[in-house]
């Protein structure tokens, strides 16, 4: 369906993806799980940045379906970019001695990948509300600070509903949705 040729305030649910239908207690499990295995398991000083890979994993993904309800999104070149930039300095830091100015090149890229993750989360956000309060007006509300906080986490508990009334309305469940998702 070409969206052009939907009237200015008609709205179809089938007119978008869905949102992944993955409950946040489902991404936060195995996440703890591989955090922890990865600080039991893996090289000492390689652990800390292989914990956190799934999550950048999930949230690459995150990035490619977002990229799907707004075709000018670029966030998911900015989470790549994020995430090797993590990793790069997770690695030069654990791998170079105190006095090296590897060091420095370490804690500088760390530093600004921790910043470049805030503004990636507060724009995933802002296409979120702007797509699903304005395209596909839901309602849908994200607080910012908890977005930084618990950025994807947050997001699924937030998009899961949404994913579940898209998935019935596709089942033909519900037989008419009407203009909002979830009223």
């Amino acid at each position: 369906m070409d969206l052009e040729k939907l009237a200015p305030g008609e709205v179809r649910s089938s007119a978008f993806p869905a949102p992944p239908r993955v409950h946040w207690t489902v991404l936060l499990a195995p996440s703890c799980i591989f955090d922890g295995l990865a600080a039991k398991f893996a090289p000492n000083p390689y652990s800390s940045w292989i914990a956190g890979l799934l999550l950048d994993a999930w949230a690459i993904y995150f990035c490619i379906w977002l990229r799907r309800l707004d075709r000018e999104s670029v966030c998911y070149r900015w989470c790549i970019a994020i995430t090797a930039a993590a990793v790069l300095g997770q690695v030069i830091g654990d791998s170079t001695a105190d006095t090296s100015w590897w060091r420095f090149a370490s804690l500088a890229l760390m530093v600004l990948s921790m910043g470049a993750y805030v503004l990636l989360v507060l724009s995933i956000r802002d296409t979120l509300r702007k797509h699903y309060n304005e395209r596909e007006p839901v309602g849908l509300t994200l607080g910012p600070w908890v977005s930084v906080l618990l950025s994807f986490y947050y997001f699924q508990y937030k998009l899961y509903p949404v994913a579940r009334f898209k998935d019935r309305v596709a089942r033909g469940t519900i037989a008419n949705p009407g203009r909002s998702l979830l009223s």
